[in-house]
């Protein structure tokens, strides 16, 4: 499944956030929530979450930079499981990394989904959106 779109919802007292209903299915086994170096929280599901830790194991293979970075990602790595209403808790030291309180934009990149900030997606989004015209269009 290929992820696109956007859409907001908010995070409830205890962390957890609503999955929209259209981006469920690939997740009926659970999902992988990791620090993405752009700011925001990337959700994958496990099938990808496993070709990227593949990727990263083979490349920290070539230097003690790949190691550093694979040790980063996988420390930082939780699992999530989904209840029944769609929700799943984003743990509170990636909260706190990407600045996730109250709402939260969900977006889909083609094989993950991304949380953000409103107000950090803004800022990216901005600048985003002139590479998107140099380069695209």
């Amino acid at each position: 499944m290929l992820f696109n779109g956007q859409t907001t919802h908010t995070l409830d007292p205890k962390g957890r956030l609503v999955l929209p209903a259209s981006y469920r299915e690939p997740f009926v086994f659970g999902g992988h929530v990791t620090p993405d170096p752009v700011g925001c929280v990337s959700l994958w599901t496990p099938t990808e979450y496993n070709l990227i830790a593949a990727d990263l194991e083979e490349k920290s293979k070539a230097s003690s930079q790949g190691k550093a970075a694979r040790r980063h990602w996988v420390a930082n790595s939780f699992t999530v499981e989904f209840d029944k209403l769609g929700r799943f808790a984003v743990p509170s030291l990636l909260r706190a990394a990407s600045s996730l309180e109250g709402e939260v934009l969900i977006i889909g990149n083609l094989n993950h989904i991304e949380l953000w900030n409103p107000e950090a997606w803004a800022r990216y989004d901005e600048v985003a959106a002139g590479f998107f015209a140099e380069d695209i269009l």
